[in-house]
């Protein structure tokens, strides 16, 4: 019904349909074939360019021939194959319902995908690929700038040559050259071409970044704390009971409310505190100071170091024990006293 075909062998079989060009065809209701073998064959097509194909419903395709390969002369026409796609350009493509592919030898395969440039390629179904030679392949993923690449779902390549990895979903890869391969990750440059980001605001929330002179300030404090307190060794200190505290290489605190201070120090009772290297504080409400100090007993009280002694002609060694209260309410004072006895008292060394 009032259709219109022009040109050897052209045929114009959908209603208000118009064919123009020697084998062109026009065969859907309203659709248009203009341009040497155009088919516009779906409802409302339209196909302009030598061998333009327009198939998909509502479809555009616009363009000629173009060398897939150049050099090799493996010609591709323009196709719109999706329903409401459009293809642009010489050996364009929109295969995906909804796609746009805009640029000689472009390609958008995916539904709603769109590519912008010479071969760009959206590949995955909502994929964006703009500049020539981009490739958007991860789902919902965007590629832009000259050969970005968008592999991971979710990602954005930003930037001439940038690249999301396949692994890398969610990403963002923000730069020219930048790369980024960890999910759920920014980055501004890549290995051996790192950036640094500059104007960064300062942080306020947890999941804020924060910039140098929040680090500088948190820096500052430490210095500070340090210039009143200093500790060598390689162990950890350990504060397992409630209210504890633990200071001191392998120094550890194991009784609730206890205190042990100095490298190995142990203070094993409920409120027991052992100070000094290797002070034992084992009672409840013991008390350890002095190296090698041992509380045992419950509120025992043990004061003094570690009484050494050799003859200066032999060399011998006549005195090496350490301060003990071993008993309940024991005390000993002085280095190497000893308090065994339930309440006794022990002053002065050994």
């Amino acid at each position: 019904l009032q259709s219109s075909a022009t040109g050897y062998s052209s045929t114009a079989g959908g209603d208000y349909s118009t064919a123009n060009g020697g084998f062109s065809s026009a065969g859907g209701y309203g659709a248009t074939a203009l341009g040497y073998g155009a088919e516009a064959s779906t409802d409302f097509s339209t196909a302009v360019g030598l061998d333009a194909t327009a198939s998909g419903l509502g479809s555009t395709a616009v363009g000629g021939l173009a060398d897939l390969v150049p050099g090799l002369g493996f010609l591709v026409p323009a196709v719109a194959a999706g329903d409401a796609s459009t293809a642009l350009g010489a050996g364009s493509g929109a295969w995906g319902d909804y796609s746009t592919a805009t640029g000689v030898l472009s390609q958008a395969d995916g539904v709603e995908a769109t590519a912008l440039g010479y071969f760009a390629y959206a590949q995955a179904d909502f994929a964006t690929a703009v500049g020539a030679e981009a490739w958007a392949s991860g789902a919902n993923g965007t590629a832009l700038g000259f050969y970005s690449t968008a592999y991971g779902d979710d990602s954005l390549a930003l930037g001439a040559y940038s690249m999301t990895h396949t692994d890398a979903d969610n990403s963002v890869a923000l730069g020219n050259g930048s790369f980024a391969d960890r999910a759920n990750t920014v980055s501004v440059g890549d290995e051996g071409e790192e950036r640094q980001i500059t104007n960064v605001a300062a942080g306020t929330e947890d999941t804020d970044a924060v910039n140098l002179a929040q680090l500088d300030e948190v820096a500052a404090g430490a210095e500070e704390t340090a210039r009143y307190f200093k500790a060598t060794g390689e162990g950890e200190a350990y504060a397992d009971g409630i209210e504890a505290t633990a200071s001191g290489s392998d120094a550890y605190a194991e009784g609730d409310y206890s205190t042990a201070t100095g490298s190995a120090s142990y203070a094993s009772g409920t409120g027991s505190s052992a100070f000094g290297s290797g002070a034992q504080a084992w009672g409840q409400y013991a008390t350890a100071s002095g190296y090698n100090a041992v509380a045992d007993g419950d509120s025992s009280t043990a004061v003094g170091g570690w009484l050494y002694y050799e003859d200066p002609d032999t060399g011998e060694v006549l005195l090496d024990q350490t301060t003990t209260a071993s008993a309940e309410g024991a005390s000993a004072f002085g280095a190497g006293a000893q308090a065994t006895g339930a309440f006794s008292t022990a002053t002065g060394a050994a």
